[in-house]
């Protein structure tokens, strides 16, 4: 099988002891080409640290596209809409020192992270997230200080 076997396509080189990594180009294109010597699929995904029904599935997955790109939209899926996007940084313009945690409070999406906001605010490139060296004081005893 012909290709770019050396070079790492997509530049992660994924641990072969750890499942939650995804496999990487390189090492799906490795799997497809052990499969033909006659080693069994447990075999090639205990190399992997894989099991072999994920062998078997990138193997069928290969015969059937020919391809070794992932399906479109696999990904994981957006916990906001686009109109929550637009709430967040609404807000975020509004109060530009409240934290994430008040701005989730605030804008009252239900089941929201407060790394889920900072996400948004980070994405719409408008704003820089950043930790506040000096909040603004409450009360007159305390600007004194």
């Amino acid at each position: 099988m012909e290709g770019p076997v050396d070079e790492d396509i997509d530049g992660d080189e994924g641990a072969p002891g750890n499942p939650s990594k995804q496999l990487t180009y390189r090492q799906k294109l490795r799997i497809i080409e052990e499969k033909p010597t006659g080693r069994s699929y447990s075999d090639i995904g205990c190399e992997y640290g894989r099991g072999h029904p994920t062998i078997m599935r990138i193997c069928r997955l290969f015969e059937e596209t020919e391809s070794l790109d992932r399906k479109k939209g696999t990904e994981r899926k957006r916990k906001t809409t686009t109109r929550e996007d637009r709430a967040i940084m609404k807000y975020v313009k509004r109060h530009r020192f409240y934290t994430a945690e008040e701005i989730n409070r605030e804008v009252s999406l239900p089941g929201l992270c407060c790394n889920t906001i900072l996400s948004r605010i980070k994405e719409s490139e408008e704003f820089n997230c950043y930790w506040a060296v000096h909040k603004p004081f409450i009360n007159r005893a305390n600007r004194q200080k």
